[in-house]
């Protein structure tokens, strides 16, 4: 295995720290952990220069659990490879997440001093301070960041949402519009815009700047989902269903626009037409997987014949190939649907593991393990519908209720 690999290698060359590094790794991950703190700490003091040596040997600490420890090596590291940026990175992101603010920006601030790392540096110490909720201070960061590159979209949207968490929302917007009229062209400064006005409660002006965005850039699915939002939310259907097919005029090599008109149509009710969409993505773009898996579960909803499901299940098995738990959901649940319900657990457990909190994976597990009819999966399924009980605007309450009234009378 790559354990005698990186072994041969090593007896051929000894000195060779990219090969021990990687012989550690694989010590480590074989349980080996240390022999794997040995290999790496043999070749911190063989190569006391060599940076990796010292992010290795953090990474495997802080995968024990140790940021101290971990802490400690990188100072360690910073002094004897000063020029390596990656050993302050990475020591800053673990002071993050340790909430040692000040420490962290005080590693950032230096690292800012340098030009090449001067912009990473910056918007990581905006970051920070937005965690310590100190949204002024990240405002000026994204400044600095401004003034190192005015055309910099991530700076200016990184500033707008700090002035709105600040609650300074009015400031946002003059600052956006006036951005917007700097860069006209620019989808972002239009979205931005849009947002900046909402948090301010000025819909027009929303309105008009998400239109433009859409109008910019009009494969872009973010400002046409927002402006769907302000039009069902302001009962203007059929101005969204028309938003939507304009749009995909639009951009007919993109599959974004008819998603989202696919989706549209469910939330109104129109399963049929939904579908067609769907389908007619698929025509087009059969590598969409998303499409995939909304076309799969929609079957489900609609005339659910077993030919069909059997269609639905081959959609549904396309799209985990995207790695997406929603999709190991959709499929877990036809598979069930089929009367497959031990691969179905299979499936929706593995979408558990990357959705714990999604409601209707819960509830699609625990409906599988009760129809398995085994003393220990009825009580893991009630211990998650009993879960569920948390979730006031769950859409299928009511059948979970009645599932957890049904496996309580049984108990």
């Amino acid at each position: 295995g790559a354990i005698a690999d990186y072994e041969a290698i090593l007896k051929k060359s000894p000195n060779n720290s990219v090969a021990a590094l990687s012989l550690a790794d694989a010590q480590f991950t074989a349980g080996n952990a240390a022999l794997a703190e040995n290999i790496i700490t043999g070749v911190i003091q063989r190569e006391p220069a060599f940076a990796q040596g010292y992010l290795a040997l953090a990474n495997l600490y802080l995968i024990q659990q140790r940021p101290d420890a971990a802490l400690m090596t990188l100072s360690i590291g910073k002094t004897a490879s000063p020029d390596d940026r990656n050993i302050a990175v990475t020591q800053a992101d673990i002071l993050t997440n340790l909430k040692r603010y000040d420490e962290a920006k005080k590693v950032l601030e230096e690292l800012a001093g340098h030009k090449d790392m001067a912009e990473t540096a910056l918007f990581r110490l905006a970051a920070v301070h937005g965690q310590a909720k100190e949204h002024k201070q990240a405002v000026a960061v994204y400044d600095r960041i401004l003034k190192l590159d005015p055309k910099s979209r991530m700076a200016a949207e990184g500033r707008i949402r700090a002035q709105i968490a600040d609650k300074q929302e009015k400031a946002a917007l003059e600052f956006a519009e006036k951005r917007q009229k700097q860069f006209p062209d620019d989808p972002s400064a239009a979205y931005m815009t849009g947002e900046a006005a909402l948090a301010a409660k000025n819909l027009p002006t929303a309105e008009k700047a998400f239109l433009r965005a859409v109008e910019l850039a009009p494969q872009w699915d973010r400002p046409l989902r927002t402006m769907i939002q302000i039009y069902m939310g302001t009962k203007r259907q059929d101005q969204a269903v028309k938003l939507c097919r304009d749009t995909m005029k639009k951009a007919p090599d993109s599959p974004q626009p008819a998603m989202i008109l696919g989706m549209l149509h469910e939330q109104l009710g129109d399963l049929r037409s939904a579908e067609d969409v769907y389908r007619d993505i698929l025509v087009k773009h059969p590598e969409s997987l998303p499409t995939a898996n909304n076309l799969a579960f929609l079957i489900t909803r609609r005339n659910p014949t077993p030919e069909r499901l059997g269609e639905a299940e081959e959609f549904a098995r396309k799209a985990t190939t995207s790695g997406s738990p929603s999709t190991f959901d959709t499929l877990g649940w036809i598979q069930h649907l089929r009367g497959n319900d031990e691969q179905a657990e299979i499936s929706l457990r593995q979408a558990l593991q990357g959705s714990q909190d999604n409601p209707f994976v819960n509830y699609h597990l625990a409906a599988v393990l009760a129809a398995q009819a085994e003393k220990a999966k009825a009580d893991e399924a009630v211990a998650l519908l009993e879960k569920l009980a948390k979730e006031k605007n769950f859409p299928l309450r009511a059948d979970a209720d009645k599932l957890l009234e049904k496996l309580k009378t049984v108990k």
